[in-house]
């Protein structure tokens, strides 16, 4: 199974993919690591995020997503763009999409030990851990 694990910071969606087999997680490099929301004002910008997102979705052949999720309100609260970008991660039709919060990530981290792997980004560490965590939680169910 392939999972996508999103941190979206400012305007845009950062990537990590995992692949998961009998139970154990292999991380994917790719060539897209980011995706760009655009001017959070005009109206194709949505649409141009959207449509490049199904289309990296489609060609990664990702069937689960896991987003990191932001704070609604106080000093690490979430800019409006990436409540938009949340939303339509949800509504594409190709994946299931399920949140994580900072604080689950991080017991997931901890108790499983995931390690960043050294062909990624260290901008791409908390998507890989999101994948990480959602790939546990699968794993679990």
């Amino acid at each position: 199974m392939r999972i996508c694990g999103v941190e979206l910071k400012g305007s845009e969606a950062i990537l990590a993919l995992v692949d998961v087999v009998d139970k154990e997680i292999f991380p994917v490099v790719c060539q897209t690591r980011k995706i760009k929301f655009g001017d959070s004002g005009a109206p194709q910008s949505a649409r141009l995020f959207y449509d490049a997102m199904c289309g990296f979705i489609c060609d990664q052949n990702i069937e689960q997503i896991g987003i990191k999720q932001r704070a609604p309100k106080g000093h690490f609260a979430g800019g409006p763009v990436t409540f938009k970008m949340e939303v339509l991660f949800q509504l594409n039709p190709h994946a299931a999409t399920q949140l994580f919060s900072g604080p689950t990530i991080a017991a997931a981290t901890r108790r499983h030990d995931f390690k960043i792997p050294d062909q990624l980004n260290q901008y791409q560490a908390e998507a890989y851990l999101t994948a990480c965590c959602l790939a546990m939680t699968l794993n679990a169910a």
